[in-house]
């Protein structure tokens, strides 16, 4: 059944929408779960399609009753959304099913390699960028980053328009209303749980900015045992490597690894280090060659 539900929600333009989105999405996907099976109500277990279908649901919803309020009280704050949720009977019988929105990110630590659980809904990815353009949005570079805004047809329209560096977000009004240039609809990656997955990592771009995928997988495979550790080290990198934006990150360790995980870790670690000395002599052949 239903287990452990994750989730990072990285807030623009206020923080109306990350608390909103924060208390409530995870309430959403069970009553839209629940709502899909009341006609069989005791069919066991949710099927695959059955959880995608909800997480789906979920995320639309909330964001219509968001955008409800946010049209009466004139808010136009938004958020990504990173959430993962457990399904299955324990361990052996796990599958984790990771749903986004916008550039708040899954990585999943696989013997010691970064596996990428969800993919950044950015402007300048080609599949969203051709969608923005056929809804009639543009694409363009503002202060080197990619943004997604709409036509200026008036003063007006250019004096309160809206730059946004995601494509896919909760909430932002102003860009879903008339026609939605930024979507509330998910991407779903489903994954089984297998016996070399370690433990997952989820942060917001702040980290992922300076950060690679695989930095962050090596720098938190340091501190198994400790995840509360494991993320604070991550966000304290991230900070010391010159992140302007706001951190957060978690780390979800599974803990029936325990008996094998040290030395998993230990081993990748050891290789990553003689990879890393390898290079470093290559490159210092190199300075002497030239």
């Amino acid at each position: 059944g239903l287990g452990a539900y994750f989730g990072v929600f990285d807030g623009h333009g206020g923080v109306q929408c990350a608390d909103f989105v924060a208390k409530n999405l995870h309430r959403r996907i069970v009553g839209a779960l629940r709502g899909g099976r009341e006609a069989a109500p005791d069919a066991g277990p949710p099927t695959q399609a059955e959880v995608e279908n909800a997480l789906e649901d979920g995320f639309i919803q909330l964001d219509k009753n968001f955008l409800q309020i946010a049209s009466r009280q004139l808010i136009n704050a938004g958020s990504t959304a990173v959430v993962a949720l457990y399904c299955g009977s324990g361990p052996g019988d796990l599958s984790m099913y990771i749903a986004n929105l916008g550039d708040s990110r899954a990585v999943l630590c696989r013997g010691g390699k970064a596996v990428r659980l969800s993919e950044d809904h950015k402007p300048s990815r080609r599949d969203e960028r051709n969608r923005i353009e056929k809804a009639g949005g543009i694409v363009a570079q503002v202060q080197g980053i990619w943004r997604v805004t709409r036509e200026a047809f008036t003063e007006r329209d250019r004096r309160e328009r809206v730059w946004l560096a995601v494509s896919r977000a909760f909430g932002n009004v102003r860009l879903k209303d008339p026609n939605p240039l930024v979507i509330n609809t998910p991407e779903i990656r489903v994954e089984p749980v297998g016996e070399d997955d370690l433990f997952m990592v989820m942060c917001c771009d702040g980290i992922w900015d300076v950060m690679s995928d695989q930095e962050v997988i090596d720098l938190a495979g340091e501190h198994w045992g400790d995840p509360n550790e494991a993320a604070a080290a991550v966000v304290r990198t991230a900070l010391q490597k010159g992140s302007q934006d706001n951190l957060t990150a978690q780390v979800i360790q599974y803990a029936w690894q325990s008996d094998h995980a040290k030395d998993m870790i230990a081993k990748w670690l050891e290789t990553e280090a003689q990879r890393k000395k390898e290079v470093e002599e290559l490159e210092e052949d190199i300075d002497m060659f030239s």
